[in-house]
């Protein structure tokens, strides 16, 4: 493996397990609600880091999510309007203030691009470690 493949690094706020919105989410969910709802979240967050999509979650990936037992009845609280974790989009979702904490697609894959050249021509004049 190369450092290319693991700049994805997704960071965290070590306040998010107790939001107040993931417990606004939890109550209408019920039975380990809070878990559900962080659950869910940190999957779709996962997802848009490791594939670049700026926060966008497709409709196919919330249904499949095997981490919840009713992964579209969550989406639907996490769009809630008075939670806001995700909004509704055309094919999806979008995650709320994605952008306030993560960088944009655009500004990691033109970082990667500059490594990738760097790593080049240290291998081209031999000083390249494989």
């Amino acid at each position: 493996m190369n450092g290319l493949e693991r700049d994805p690094v997704l960071y965290v706020d070590d306040k998010l397990p107790s939001h107040p919105k993931i417990f606004k989410a939890g109550a209408k969910l019920g039975k380990n609600g809070p878990a559900q709802a962080l659950a869910l979240f940190m999957d779709g967050l996962s997802y848009s880091r490791s594939h670049l999509t700026d926060g966008f979650i497709p409709d196919q990936f919330v249904a499949v999510c095997g981490l919840v037992q009713r992964p579209l009845v969550v989406a639907k609280v996490l769009v809630d309007r008075r939670i806001r974790l995700w909004h509704r989009v055309r094919g999806g979702y979008q995650i709320h203030d994605y952008h306030d904490w993560n960088p944009k697609a655009s500004a990691i894959k033109e970082k990667r691009e500059k490594e990738r050249k760097k790593k080049a021509a240290q291998r081209a004049a031999g000083n390249g470690h494989v």
